[in-house]
């Protein structure tokens, strides 16, 4: 499978060593299932083939771009159609990752401060062309355009002309030691301690060009915590966290037990690497920790356009200008700290995530609203984690039937859809062949309409033999096999 990805780069780049004892595996393991709610249940009870098919396909994936461990879920028509985990949260220690594991998020992160940001943006703090230094503390001027306004429109779709300095951005081991106001003034106003002009702000004009940026998505944060009065890790449990029941869900490591987070890792050619737990200075950028089972209820939130458990979050025209174009060609693609990524010829939006240890993505069609997530504590190729993107949409694109083969005057299959969506013209086929020296060898093919949780019947019509027969029926993608005995015009299922 050859998958391509367009679209923008994602940041957070390698820039620190944090590495413990090295430790090694061998053999990926599929995590223990844990509860699965009724709709999950659809595609783990069944053992499908292609559900078998998407899990060795996973593990084979994980195993040839060293991913030790992935949690991954698919949200489809506002219910959450399957969550599994695979491979290990701590190798050392033998540790399997399970659906409530945590991982790093790395810049999904930016689109809970989108989020966060938007909701003040609604109840009227500020319009998107104010200057932020009419909010700040401080003041943030382009050192060769001073003149120029730097707006919050700006800083959420990364046209600021603010520049990631790696030189000044050190990953910690731990929680960071700067409180975010602090660290951004030092950063951003000359006479700090980390300001550069040069290697601090891009050579053109604010609102000219674009380029991705850790700090400026940083600064966004901190003007939730100046227009919230509160700061903006509080501010995100109680107007998100809260509401979505994401209880175990924090951005900094002293809120969380750290047994429960996956250990982030390296590859190094022959063995995977640990890192320690890290921590950022631009925290709002990338360092909140959740589960693939919390962060698909923000998906969904999205994905309903503002709702989740008849709670808004967002209002649906704040939902819908996040995920519209904000920048002319050829940034067209940007939205609201959210952006469209295109993978197999699907147009996505969401964010995705690189750092030490992680590569995360969150993405959803608006086309199909289907939603994937995919967390991992390793560091592959993009390639690799498309390939799992890719995937698991046309898993979730795929009708879900239960087919059950009984005798009689013939061969009857009863075709069940236990998916989430009704079937239309979904091709079938039955095959029967064998018999006394083999004379019997029919196939009888067509389409079905199958309404969710509906049966319908296929029948191979009369067959005249004797002998033992093979049968084969095969729905969309889900093909059932079983033996039997003709006996002139009545089969004998065994």
């Amino acid at each position: 499978m050859k998958t391509k990805i367009i679209g923008i780069l994602i940041c957070l780049l390698l820039i620190a060593t944090a590495v413990t004892t090295a430790g090694t595996v061998n053999v990926l393991k599929r995590a223990s299932p844990t509860q699965l709610t009724d709709v999950e249940k659809v595609s783990q009870l069944n053992n499908f083939a292609i559900g078998d098919d998407l899990d060795t396909f996973i593990i084979d994936t994980m195993d040839e771009y060293h991913i030790p461990g992935l949690s991954a879920s698919i949200v489809r028509n506002g219910s959450f159609l399957w969550t599994e985990s695979y491979g290990y949260a701590n190798i050392s220690q033998s540790v399997y990752v399970q659906d409530t594991t945590l991982f790093i998020l790395a810049s999904i992160a930016k689109t809970i401060v989108a989020t966060a940001i938007m909701q003040l943006y609604e109840q009227g703090f500020f319009d998107l062309d104010d200057p932020v230094n009419d909010y700040l503390p401080f003041q943030v001027q382009h050192p060769d355009y001073p003149s120029v306004d730097i707006t919050f429109h700006m800083l959420v779709t990364h046209s600021s002309g603010i520049k990631d300095n790696w030189d000044v951005m050190p990953f910690y081991t731990g929680d960071p030691p700067n409180p975010l106001g602090a660290w951004l003034e030092d950063y951003l106003t000359p006479g700090g301690q980390y300001y550069d002009p040069d290697k601090n702000f891009q050579i053109w004009e604010p609102g000219t060009s674009w380029d991705y940026c850790n700090v400026g998505a940083a600064l966004v944060g901190y003007l939730v915590e100046v227009l919230s009065g509160i700061s903006f890790d509080e501010y995100c449990e109680i107007n998100i966290f809260e509401p979505l029941d994401m209880d175990e869900t924090a951005w900094f490591l002293a809120d969380l037990d750290i047994n429960h987070i996956a250990v982030p890792y390296s590859w190094n050619g022959y063995e995977y690497v640990p890192y320690s737990h890290w921590g950022v200075d631009f925290y709002p950028s990338g360092q909140l920790r959740t589960s693939v089972t919390q962060l698909r209820n923000f998906l969904l939130m999205y994905m309903n356009y503002g709702e989740y458990n008849s709670t808004i979050i967002l209002d649906s025209d704040t939902v819908e200008l996040i995920l519209s174009p904000q920048l002319p060609p050829p940034y067209e693609d940007m939205g609201i700290l959210w952006y469209k990524d295109y993978i197999s010829g699907r147009e996505l939006w969401g964010h995705g995530g690189a750092a030490l240890g992680c590569r995360t993505f969150m993405l959803f069609e608006l086309e199909t609203n289907i939603g994937v997530i995919v967390l991992t504590n390793g560091e592959p190729d993009y390639d690799g984690l498309a390939a799992i993107i890719d995937a698991l949409f046309d898993f979730a694109e795929t009708p879900l039937f239960d087919i059950e083969i009984t005798g009689g005057l013939g061969v009857t299959a009863e075709i069940t859809n236990i998916g989430l969506d009704n079937a239309i013209d979904v091709p079938y086929e039955i095959t029967v062949t064998g018999g006394l020296l083999g004379l019997i060898n029919k196939t009888i093919n067509g389409t079905i309409d199958i309404e969710v949780g509906s049966t319908e019947s296929i029948s191979s019509g009369l067959l005249l033999g004797l002998g033992g027969i093979e049968i084969s029926v095969k729905v969309g993608v889900k093909e059932q096999t079983a033996e039997g005995i003709q006996l002139f015009i009545f089969t004998i299922v065994q």
